[in-house]
């Protein structure tokens, strides 16, 4: 770090804790963050009052905490250089100015400008408290007399079985009594901020012990985020009672919140101030935990769907609005399977189902159907989950239960089957009608048009030429009416004779449809072109089809002017495949791109193009039975281009969703 030398006397590496006069009874770790000007004064002044007052008798250890930071909370405090003292006496800690000589020479139990040395021979104990009143009258600097003559109403002596505390005789008072039983901490400071005396309740609030406290400053026991905040109720509280919220820090490092009330005394020539520390940490976990209930209730409240809790013996002990109304009564404290008698329905009738005594085993249920009738008869469709609810440690489980109303959505589902049923009766009969229309109108007509053609060759002579036209006429809608109902018949299969869908070539299904049309584009002197057409999920004879009649359209409709040019392109978006069948023909006018999809409709009369107008309805119920869309755009006198979708055999997200679909 440049600018700042941690490095020990021995010179050693960066990165580990830095020791210096490691022979010694004081044992004083530094903690800086990093290379500070603060710092550096800090470790500066340390080693200069180590040498000076305690030559031979400390341990420094200087820990850069930016590097160590496998540091526990209780070692790490990042604000600001820190002292710590550990031996002789217990764990104490000192932040702020370190430069500061006095600070610390006070902080270590030392006088400006006195040095500390091994006491040779037998004599007074060297801690700062034992088990003798005299010697901790010696280290407190109070004397006999102080207590003979009342200064000192007593004194707190550590021993095997507990704090003691030594009084005069008949010092001791009521008030006493209740300051050493209150629940809030009580500590007496001077008016330089030094403790006089505490409670053991506070002892207990900051984790030291009680012999520890007198004579130290309470400032220290302040978070420094805090001390601004204490020092205003210091010298306001010099004068008058005042209070305020702030945090202390336990000798562990551990945050304590708490409520100070301050109040000035004056006792026998002493002036000092007052304080009485409540700990706040169980009233804010109340709150916080007050919230959290308030917070549940609240969700509990708003779900729509029915909620209870139950307790271990599945008695139900919450439960929101949704679960009241649908109940018909409060169902609080009630037996959860009085409340809600929730059953199936199988082949033996109405079997109960108890969910308390699923969830209580500690399994789950999610999803379930069940039944729920109410006292009033009203039946209930409900989706159930339950999930049990661990309390603490070895108590039993209680459950949760939620209970969505799909009564709304079964009756739907119902009607919807009802009427999917009837659709597919329609679609049965529909397809049996056609059927027999097909087969059973085939051999009248045929047996229509045979009989006029016989009656024409045999009386040809005999007959007028009206006559004659009349019979061409009649033989003629014989023909095309049998064709119309082959058309028809092509028309119902494609549902009810349709293959599965699998993988398969569209190049493939071009090239036998090419096949079926040789003679045709012969004929028109056509020009088809393609380009590589890509592998589809298709009932393939059924694509053939679809291609057959696209190119059929393409080369009646066309312009006499100009022999029929078709070009066939694909191109791949989101998991389906966009065929375009492009033409030079006569085109189509925008007004009729509805029409022209449906059964029997014709633009032209047959004299100019022939047909029975259903062969792009076939192509469009072929592409939506592949769950796609046909359309064409068209420039009358220009051409007209069809575009349909087949699914890839691609997998896609959306491959679902038609993304040309409008």
């Amino acid at each position: 770090m440049p600018g700042l030398d941690l490095r020990p006397r021995s010179d050693a590496g960066m990165g580990a804790s830095l020791m210096e006069q490691s022979n010694g009874k004081y044992l004083l770790k530094l903690y800086v963050s990093g290379a500070t000007p603060q710092s550096a004064r800090a470790i500066q002044n340390i080693r200069r009052i180590g040498e000076e007052h305690l030559a031979g008798r400390y341990t420094l250890e200087v820990i850069d905490i930016s590097q160590h930071h496998e540091l526990t909370r209780d070692e790490q405090i990042v604000m600001t250089p820190t002292l710590v003292r550990k031996e002789p006496a217990p764990v104490q800690r000192f932040v702020g100015d370190l430069s500061d000589s006095q600070k610390v020479l006070s902080g270590l139990g030392l006088l400006e400008g006195q040095s500390v040395h091994e006491q040779d021979g037998p004599g007074p104990s060297a801690e700062p408290w034992t088990s003798e009143p005299g010697e901790l009258l010696r280290e407190t600097e109070m004397n006999r007399a102080e207590i003979r003559t009342g200064e000192v109403d007593a004194i707190v002596v550590p021993t095997p079985d507990g704090d003691r505390i030594f009084t005069r005789t008949g010092a001791e008072s009521p008030y006493r009594t209740l300051v050493e039983m209150m629940n809030e901490g009580m500590v007496t400071i001077d008016r330089a901020g030094a403790a006089l005396y505490c409670n053991r309740r506070f002892a207990s609030i900051v984790e030291a012990p009680m012999e520890t406290i007198p004579g130290s400053r309470f400032n220290d026991w302040i978070c420094f985020h805090d001390r601004l905040l204490y020092e205003a109720l210091l010298v306001a509280g010099a004068d008058v009672q005042c209070s305020g919220d702030l945090h202390l820090v336990s000798t562990r490092g551990k945050m304590v919140p708490v409520h100070l009330s301050l109040s000035p005394f004056a006792a026998e020539g002493i002036t000092g101030i007052c304080i009485v520390v409540t700990d706040l940490t169980t009233r804010i976990q109340n709150k916080a935990l007050l919230r959290s209930e308030h917070l549940a209730h609240s969700i509990l409240e708003q779900a729509a769907d029915p909620i209870v809790v139950t307790d271990a013996e599945k008695v139900i002990i919450r439960a929101n609005t949704a679960a009241v109304e649908m109940a018909g009564a409060n169902p609080l404290l009630a037996p959860f399977d009085t409340a809600f008698p929730l059953f199936q329905v199988t082949g033996d009738g109405e079997v109960p189902f108890s969910p308390t005594r699923i969830s209580c085993a500690g399994l789950r249920v999610k999803g379930m159907e069940v039944l729920f009738r109410r006292t009033d008869a009203t039946l209930f469709s409900l989706l159930l989950s339950v999930a049990p609810v661990i309390g603490e440690p070895g108590e039993a489980p209680g459950c949760v239960v939620v209970m969505a109303d799909i009564t709304a959505q079964k009756q739907v589902e119902g009607e919807l089957r009802r009427t999917l049923d009837d659709l597919a009766h329609s679609n049965q009969d529909l397809q049996q009608f056609a059927y027999i229309a097909s087969h059973d109108l085939q051999e009248p007509l045929r047996m229509v048009a045979s009989y006029l053609q016989l009656l024409e060759r045999k009386y040809r002579e005999q007959l007028d030429p009206d006559a004659q036209l009349f019979i061409g006429y009649a033989v003629e809608g014989a023909n095309r009416m049998q064709q119309q109902i082959n058309d028809l018949l092509a028309y119902s299969r494609v549902t009810s004779r349709g293959r599965p869908l699998r993988p398969g070539s569209a190049e493939e299904a071009l090239a036998t449809a090419l096949r079926h049309l040789a003679l045709k584009i012969e004929e028109t002197g056509a020009t088809i072109t393609h380009d590589p057409l890509p592998m589809v999920r298709a009932d393939l004879p059924q694509l053939v089809q679809v291609f057959s009649n696209l190119l059929d359209n393409a080369l009646t409709f066309r312009n006499p002017q100009v022999a029929p040019e078709i070009h066939i392109s694909a191109e791949d978006k989101a998991g389906w495949v966009v065929f375009s069948v492009q033409d030079n023909g006569i085109g189509i006018d925008p007004e009729f791109y509805q029409r022209i999809f449906q059964m029997f409709q014709r633009l032209h009369s047959r004299a100019e193009y022939p047909g029975t107008g259903i062969g792009l309805a076939i192509c469009q119920r072929i592409i939506e039975r592949h769950h796609g869309r046909i359309w064409v755009t068209s420039v009358p006198g220009s051409g007209s281009t069809f575009c349909f979708t087949i699914p890839s055999i691609i997998e896609h997200p959306n491959h679902r969703y038609d993304p040309c679909r409008g």
